[in-house]
């Protein structure tokens, strides 16, 4: 990113109290309507769930980040036309204070049947994504008791340089790394803010604020919330990133 670049290879003192992303690049990101696919690529369409556990002093918060391709300009060498990935935020709702434990499971099914895609039509694949620091195995375990049609990570927020598998199928990452992805995809243009997507406001005010050092006034329950799912689409996705994309895995066959 910017500031990082400006921290090491201009040797320019910025502080570290400022915000994480600028009220321009919050302003550019706002769209008045969620990308639409063409039929073609509709079936590559993926979603991504972020959800930041909270009780009693932070809510808790659940970001759906919804991916998308659409089609490039041709090669004039090549004729090949390259697949463009965008993210757009799509729903960002956040529980009560003192909400209950056993309807937060509820709490995210209803949002994943809420962007399930209708019958007849390419199925969208979801990936969870839960911040488990501190008490939230319990959170998991009643989500590994619910049927609600996505892929688990229970995610542990850590303060090292790289991520890794832990006991029991956790993944530590740290807290730089999602913050970095983060803003790299706002730099980049690549992600997109849905108006009139429920939460947008408090979203909105909540990056406007945000401090990495989490000495900001406000809460950032919905902005960890859009990291974790941020940073599981960039795993899956590097070209978000600007780097090569996964090559497919395709199964050995022997030629009989």
């Amino acid at each position: 990113g910017d500031i990082s670049y400006a921290q090491e290879y201009e040797c320019q003192f910025v502080s570290q109290g400022i915000q994480l992303l600028t009220r321009a690049q919050i302003a550019a990101a706002l769209v008045n309507e969620a990308p639409v696919p063409t039929f073609a690529l509709r079936e590559k369409t993926d979603l991504y769930f972020g959800l930041d556990l909270g009780k009693r002093q932070d809510h808790t918060a659940l970001v759906v980040l919804e991916l998308t391709w659409t089609n490039g300009e041709r090669n004039p060498v090549t004729h090949g036309i390259p697949l463009i990935p965008r993210l757009t935020v799509r729903h960002a709702p956040r529980l009560a204070l003192d909400t209950e434990t056993v309807n937060i499971p509820r709490f995210v099914r209803d949002a994943a049947q809420k962007f399930a895609a209708p019958y007849g039509t390419p199925t969208k694949k979801g990936t969870l994504l839960i911040d488990a620091t501190g008490n939230g195995h319990t959170v998991v375990e009643l989500f590994r008791k619910e049927t609600h049609g996505l892929k688990l990570t229970p995610v542990c927020i850590t303060s090292g340089h790289k991520a890794k598998v832990l006991k029991d199928s956790y993944l530590g990452i740290p807290r730089t790394d999602l913050l970095t992805r983060m803003r790299m995809l706002f730099e980049r243009g690549l992600i997109s803010i849905d108006r009139t997507a429920h939460g947008v406001d408090v979203l909105q005010r909540e990056l406007s604020q945000f401090e990495p050092s989490g000495h900001q006034q406000e809460h950032d329950d919905l902005v960890i919330a859009l990291a974790l799912a941020a940073w599981q689409a960039t795993t899956d996705h590097p070209s978000l990133l600007g780097l090569p994309e996964n090559p497919p895995v395709f199964p050995r066959q022997r030629l009989l």
